[in-house]
């Protein structure tokens, strides 16, 4: 048989008349040459499910569609709002062609099919850029996690019922749309939640030990126009709980290594004892940002996604037996006592 390849896949919902819109992204072959990028060309079909939405794709299609080769999927927010994302991810995951390591994220424009359309001046497949995009985020500037297929299925069927999801939006940039990553999609109990920004996705990836590069920007405090620009090289979080009675309490300690890129403050670097208020000053602002992040967990998002729980449920399976089915009660109430080390190893002389 010929194939059609896919490499990437957007699902829309339509409320009103109940059908899912399925846009494959195919590899078009027709027309190119040894120097230029392969090219690639969208087909949409429609269906009341996503397995008749793939086969009335073969009634515009002369080959048949080939999933296994597709790298990213694309599921608009309506979708997501409407109906979360169990049902789309276990039909992918039952599909024999799919691949389990598929990348998913969440699109903030209207349809999940603006997000898979290429720019007219980009050449090449949307669907791997998409991937990099997402894939490489946390070797760079590390704003959100990302997730697969797997992932999203197990992570919704832990005791703490929760995922990050990362979302990516269209934003100009001389004068074309480009793509770029905008923070996370939370959910629980395959609920849409809310948005979490990508100045606090790094903080998840710390708490998660999932920080791989990014930069920490700091202000001054009694001078915040003053700023100084940190790029963490290494970074460990380790986090225990006590109880007292009905009391829980966390305790975060992160430890991260990090030099001086750029410096727009009043600290002279050559002074030991100024490195010294540096260092003191991220760890500040370090502990003051995860702190806000276990805070809009806990009341805005009313959602585990440091996940408390799963350490509990790691370490003190007897107790998370006890409280398990009340952890969605019991998470609001916890106390967290954050404790940051930052190390300055390189400040960048210049003379």
């Amino acid at each position: 048989d010929q194939l059609s390849i896919v490499v990437g896949l957007a699902v829309d919902y339509d409320k009103e008349s109940r059908l899912y819109r399925v846009s494959y992204e195919v590899v078009d072959l027709s027309g190119t040459n040894k120097e230029a990028a392969i090219q690639s060309k969208i087909i949409t079909s429609s269906g009341e499910t996503l397995f008749e939405a793939g086969r009335n794709a073969k009634k515009k299609e002369a080959d048949r569609l080939f999933l296994g080769s597709a790298q990213v999927l694309i599921l608009s927010l309506d979708l997501v709002r409407e109906r979360g994302v169990l049902d789309v991810i276990e039909w992918f995951l039952r599909d024999a062609e799919c691949r389990e390591s598929m990348c998913v994220a969440i699109s903030q424009e209207k349809t999940a099919e603006e997000i898979l359309i290429s720019s007219e001046n980009m050449s090449g497949m949307m669907s791997a850029i998409l991937r990099e995009i997402i894939m490489e985020d946390n070797e760079v500037t590390s704003s959100a996690p990302h997730v697969e297929l797997f992932q999203i299925y197990n992570d919704l069927n832990t005791p703490v019922h929760c995922v990050a999801i990362p979302a990516l939006r269209r934003v100009k940039a001389n004068d074309s749309d480009v793509t770029e990553l905008n923070g996370s999609a939370i959910l629980h109990h395959d609920k849409y939640m809310g948005m979490l920004p990508p100045e606090l996705g790094k903080y998840l990836l710390i708490l998660q030990n999932e920080f791989k590069s990014g930069l920490i920007t700091v202000a001054m405090p009694d001078k915040p126009e003053d700023l100084a620009t940190l790029e963490v090289f290494d970074q460990k979080a380790k986090i225990d709980f006590k109880r007292d009675g009905d009391q829980l309490a966390f305790d975060i300690k992160t430890m991260t290594i990090a030099a001086v890129m750029e410096n727009k403050s009043y600290v002279n670097l050559m002074e030991r004892d100024q490195v010294a208020y540096l260092e003191d000053v991220a760890e500040r602002h370090i502990e003051e940002k995860i702190r806000e992040l276990v805070y809009r967990s806990q009341h805005e998002y009313k959602t585990d996604i440091v996940k408390f729980g799963e350490i509990i449920y790691k370490r003190d399976k007897k107790y998370w037996d006890e409280i398990g089915e009340r952890w969605d009660e019991i998470f609001p109430t916890v106390q967290v006592n954050v404790t940051s080390t930052v190390e300055i190893r390189n400040v960048g002389f210049i003379k």
